[in-house]
């Protein structure tokens, strides 16, 4: 779990995006590096976390009622297209075609937004009260799962 959960833990920074989108509103250079470094991790981490509990035994815990390999294949999926939106936000000047960057950033948003379904309700794993507060101990897990 400890592997999960310190793998994942980048998502996290989804948390401040709306804010730090808001925030940079004014600078559109910023609004774009922000939504490529947010893209970017959370993609990045998603497809590592895929690819390091592939393998692994199924945790007690249910995510979207699926079992472990669909939850790991959604995550590799949305992973890919959120790390792919990031090259896409980055390929396009924010100050030059600000028409284009909003398209781009609207339809990598629409991506971003498969990301709560796939890992069930809420934006994080499940689990039975009895192994929440154990999961719960664990540093790399606090801000990321809740009881199912």
């Amino acid at each position: 779990m400890t592997n999960y959960c310190t793998t994942i833990h980048p998502i996290v920074v989804l948390e401040n995006l709306r804010s730090e989108m808001t925030a940079a509103s004014g600078n559109p250079s910023k609004r774009s590096a922000v939504a490529v470094r947010t893209f970017r991790s959370v993609g990045s981490a998603l497809t590592a976390t895929a690819e390091n509990l592939k393998d692994a035994e199924a945790p007690s815990l249910t995510a979207a009622g699926s079992d472990l390999s669909r939850l790991l294949g959604n995550l590799a999926k949305i992973g890919t297209a959120l790390t792919a939106d990031g090259k896409k936000i980055a390929a396009v000047d924010p100050v030059q075609n600000i028409s284009e960057f909003n398209k781009v950033l609207t339809s990598s948003a629409l991506d971003l937004d498969k990301l709560g379904p796939a890992l069930g309700k809420g934006s994080g794993m499940k689990f039975p009260p009895p192994a929440l507060s154990e999961v719960q101990r664990i540093p790399s897990c606090q801000g990321i799962v809740s009881a199912g």
